[in-house]
């Protein structure tokens, strides 16, 4: 049984740069890829796992950043990881997905929401 994820948009006022940095340190233990055009970073990709108890399992996380000008699009997916004997997630990933919030939040960050949902 293929498990859903769960998806979030974000639209963020900030420099690209602050964003990466802010995100990286706190989501990119798996794989961080950065791209640029003309020598300045545009679009990131950053992969993370974390433990949940709750599923016995390590939900993975995929954020990625994208240079709009003045904001900075993050799309990200909380994903995979175990499940219980009835293939229940307990909201693993969309907890995932909500660190991703929480941190924007903690960190200062101004920001909107664009798009949420399970992915199935």
């Amino acid at each position: 049984m293929v498990q859903p994820g769960y998806y979030v948009g974000f639209e963020v006022s900030a420099r690209f740069k602050d964003v990466l940095d802010s995100l990286k340190k706190r989501f990119g233990n798996i794989f961080i890829r950065i791209h640029k055009e003309k020598g300045r970073p545009v679009l990131a990709v950053l992969i993370g796992s974390k433990y949940f108890v709750r599923v016995n399992s390590e939900v993975a996380i995929i954020i990625l950043l994208r240079d709009e000008g003045k904001t900075v699009v993050l799309e990200v997916i909380g994903y995979a990881g175990g499940t219980t004997v009835t293939s229940a997630t307990y909201g693993a990933h969309e907890a995932m997905t909500q660190e991703v919030h929480k941190h924007l939040c903690n960190q200062g960050f101004d920001f909107r929401i664009i798009e949420k949902g399970t992915i199935d």
